[in-house]
């Protein structure tokens, strides 16, 4: 997700890789939600599981990426990158 001080939230979708402990892997495609506060993101991603393991299960995950320090996004460069805590959840069709 690419996003910068000045935007509140955006919306956007694609298909995530996800690669299991046991080397199999899954294509998650979503739709995501992402609202900016005070320098933190919240990111919801909700759609499907559309290959590999779990396939054809429901989807969603939730994240947040706090600020590190919101005054950051006064000056140059900014605030160049953010490592957020989330969870995923699948539920069987």
């Amino acid at each position: 997700m690419t996003t910068s001080c000045l935007n509140l939230g955006s919306s956007s979708s694609g298909v995530e890789t996800i690669t299991w402990s046991n080397g199999q892997t899954s294509s998650f495609s979503y739709n995501e939600t992402a609202v900016n506060a005070a320098g933190q993101s919240t990111i919801l991603r909700t759609g499907s599981i559309t290959s590999g393991l779990f396939a054809g299960s429901a989807a969603q995950s939730a994240a947040v990426a706090p600020s590190l320090n919101a005054l950051n996004c006064l000056a140059p460069p900014g605030i160049t990158s953010k490592t957020a805590v989330g969870e995923l959840i699948i539920a069987s069709l």
